[in-house]
């Protein structure tokens, strides 16, 4: 296990990022190329790295130094296995250690031995994201950084099924509000904040990829679109003030 310290329960944080694997992987690369990437963090109270993606991130060296490095450099990253003492269900610690145990949906196996639990990280973040979203209303901001839309389409279903069961009693009547950074929210607000050039841009953004992005009409009238975006499209996006990317 990387030496990051692990959460074990909640401290009163109020600014909270919950990270996946894809996201730190940009991050690295932004930060090998000198990019300054890092700081998009520093206005988190805690960063806070589910168990699952935790092993993903010790795949690579790389990553693991780049998370070591934040953590030296004082950013609040921690880890988390279980969340019994948050949610307050005497049998939570058995079921998460049958999740961990007995995941059902296997991926492939890697060179180092270890088994793939598909999706394992993004309901893991679901997961911790629905445990802050209703028991936690001193909570100002919950942000889930990912790439994967499995993680928003699982985060937002949750929330929706949740809402309004009589057999879930949460704390809050309705839930705190989950924002998304994905790495093409990274990528604009980096150009609109001056750290990156367009040219820059072109050279991060290689892949043709979904965009789900509103913008304002000329009536004053917002309209969302969830499309397959080019490299050129999205340069054309992020330059107009009133586009907004979501995810």
């Amino acid at each position: 296990m990387l030496n990051i310290p692990e959460y074990k329960e909640y401290g009163g944080e109020t600014k909270i990022a919950l990270m996946d694997n894809s996201s730190l992987a940009f991050m690295h690369e932004l930060s090998q190329r000198s990019y300054p990437s890092d700081g998009i963090l520093s206005v988190y109270d805690l960063i806070l790295i589910p168990k699952w993606v935790m092993e993903e991130i010790e795949d690579s060296t790389y990553r693991s130094t780049y998370v070591e490095q934040l953590q030296a450099q004082g950013y609040p990253i921690r880890w988390i296995v279980k969340t019994e003492d948050l949610i307050d269900l005497p049998s939570a610690e058995e079921w998460m250690n049958r999740l961990y145990d007995e995941w059902p949906i296997h991926g492939r196996t890697l060179s180092t031995g270890r088994a793939l639990k598909k999706n394992a990280g993004e309901i893991s973040l679901t997961i911790l994201a629905e445990v802050f979203a209703w028991y936690h209303d001193e909570v100002d901001s919950l942000t889930i950084y990912t790439q994967d839309t499995d993680a928003h389409e699982f985060q937002t279903n949750a929330e929706r099924m949740l809402t309004g069961k009589s057999e879930f009693t949460p704390a809050l009547d309705s839930p705190i509000s989950v924002a998304f950074k994905s790495n093409d929210f990274i990528l604009c607000q980096m150009y609109r904040e001056g750290a990156l050039t367009l040219d820059e841009v072109r050279q991060l953004r290689r892949d043709d990829r979904k965009l789900t992005y509103t913008r304002q009409q000329a009536d004053k009238s917002i309209i969302c679109r969830k499309e397959v975006v080019t490299k050129d499209q999205f340069i054309d996006l992020i330059q107009d003030a009133t586009v907004q990317i979501l995810f």
